[in-house]
């Protein structure tokens, strides 16, 4: 077995001491929430309960420690039989920082994984530069064996240009990525750098995942990041009170998420939850919806019926979209907060509820009360303990976890047989702008699903914006910084997806001849029936 460490890896980029330190702190602390002003303080007894939930997660932390002391390093493993390759790679890679390690086959590179002392959970190296063309055990053959011991270790292939349609096979096999010979060293540098970030955050993701409480009920709240363990808290002190609750935060962040998690970890969680957009419902139909009517109290309503507020009895009323509720309604609203009594449409005797209100809007009621668009006493009512849900986009950390639960989801519902995502699909969802949160990368994820050929969603399958759109493309290729020449292929692949591989019709779209696409696809690729 031939191996060879040379360079130290300066500066690694890896999850340090420090910043895991940090995070812990952040925990123990219950890490701070938008509208914590509203938080009194703590009595002895909430205390000595809060000392014992910090001593729980710290014994959750510290039986995971070997995730964070093993933080991902610099650490590459280059195996080709062609030892030239082995000794400039070697060079390149040390001069940028990377701890190399050569192997001249496959099969040595398994050896090694075998006798890891830490098992193969933990990989010796963080990245692998794969040549596909190997003796005995090639590289295609040697990403599916890494994939069968269920490790996540992006492995890059390197491949002549005559190969590219091995490179792209194996890539809808799990590898991270491929590379053509002779190397061009900004794109080596720039994959390495996006595959250490995808193992980086592939590390952060387990560790967050063993925090999560299992004693808390989440019910699809499947997030992880620091700002979301915090609500977490929050739901676990709030839940078993009988205060309303006001829940903030952009369209699709999950704010009935939210309200379900707190309905369920209360004393009425075996009763009714009940949920009404507000704005979804014209003004003259909603009381009605709300409070109930009786029989002939306008034209159509043939018999009585009961309203939300009495099916919600001794449960939960969500009311989402509360700052479009009319003026007039806030005002009858009020009254069931003061007295918990409801009227119902054409009634005149008033009948008691018990019932626990929770609220949500995307709309800022400050600026609301000020526009007199609603009513400052309400608002007080109802913003008794506020949840602030930050958007997707600044809470990057829980967009895999967010969409593998989705994949799980999607795959049973449709009958499909779709198990995962490939490295390059993860990494292109966690630097998407996800301007419609949460509900927007669910929805993504179902129709990649469903349109998917094969078991694993690719990079190419995920479809966001309009392909005639150059700004959006731009922002989903931001995060790699890729080069002109893989602008154009990844756009001209995206097109021809689009259109089901047709090339008449995608060299219309593109504006050139099918000649032109073809060249262009040759040039590229060097493959034109795969592509």
């Amino acid at each position: 077995m031939e191996e060879n460490w040379q360079g130290a890896a300066k500066g690694s980029s890896g999850v340090n001491a420090n910043e895991v330190g940090s995070k812990r702190a952040m925990y123990a602390m219950g890490a701070t929430y938008s509208g914590s002003e509203a938080e009194e303080e703590l009595d002895e007894e909430d205390e000595a309960e809060a000392e014992k939930e910090a001593a729980k997660r710290d014994l959750r932390r510290r039986s995971f420690q070997v995730i964070s002391q093993d933080s991902v390093q610099r650490r590459v493993g280059v195996i080709d039989d062609d030892e030239g390759i082995r000794l400039y790679l070697n060079e390149i890679l040390s001069n940028q920082g990377f701890a190399v390690q050569e192997f001249s086959s496959a099969e040595s590179f398994m050896q090694v994984l075998e006798v890891n002392p830490r098992g193969g959970s933990l990989p010796f190296v963080d990245v692998v530069l794969c040549d596909v063309r190997l003796p005995g055990l090639d590289g295609l053959s040697f990403v599916s064996g890494i994939r069968e011991r269920g490790l996540d270790i992006p492995v890059i292939l390197m491949t002549a240009y005559a190969e590219v349609q091995s490179a792209v096979r194996a890539m809808r096999e799990g590898a991270y990525d491929y590379l053509e010979k002779p190397f061009d060293t900004s794109r080596l540098s720039s994959v390495l750098e996006n595959a250490l970030r995808f193992r980086r955050l592939s590390y952060e993701n387990k560790f967050l995942k063993h925090m999560i409480d299992p004693d808390l009920k989440l019910q699809g709240v499947q997030c992880h990041s620091p700002s979301m363990r915090a609500i977490y808290d929050l739901i676990k002190r709030v839940a078993p009170t009988e205060s309303s609750v006001l829940i903030t935060g952009e369209s699709g962040v999950g704010k009935e998420v939210v309200a379900r998690a707190i309905h369920d970890n209360s004393g009425r969680a075996d009763k009714p939850f009940i949920s009404i957009n507000c704005s979804a419902i014209p003004e003259s139909l909603l009381e009605s919806e709300l409070f109930g009517h009786t029989k002939g109290s306008f034209t159509g309503a043939t018999q009585h019926r009961k309203g939300l507020f009495e099916e919600a009895d001794n449960g939960t009323l969500f009311l989402d979209e509360i700052g479009d509720l009319h003026f007039s309604l806030q005002a009858k609203l009020l009254r069931v907060f003061q007295e918990q009594k409801i009227r119902a449409v054409g009634d005149n005797k008033f009948r008691s509820v018990n019932v626990r209100i929770i609220t949500a809007t995307h709309k800022n009621l400050s600026e609301e009360i000020k526009e007199n668009r609603f009513r400052e006493d309400l608002y007080y009512r109802l913003n008794v303990i506020p949840i602030h849900i930050p958007p997707l986009r600044q809470r990057k950390e829980d967009i895999v976890i967010l969409a593998k639960h989705f994949l799980d989801k999607s795959s049973r519902k449709n009958k499909v047989d779709v198990k995962n995502f490939t490295p390059a699909a993860l990494t292109k969802l966690v630097h998407l702008p996800w301007k419609g949160n949460v509900r927007e990368l669910q929805n993504v994820i179902e129709r990649s699903v469903i349109l998917s050929s094969g078991d694993s969603i690719d990079e190419l399958d995920i479809p966001v914006g309009q392909p005639n759109d150059a700004e959006d493309m731009l922002d989903e290729m931001s995060y790699d910084m890729p080069t002109l020449r893989d602008v154009e292929r990844r756009y001209i692949l995206s097109v021809l997806k689009k259109h089901n591989g047709k090339k008449d019709a995608a060299a219309r779209v593109l504006g050139m001849s099918r000649r032109t696409l073809y060249r262009k696809l040759i040039n590229q690729d060097g493959d034109n029936d795969e592509l």
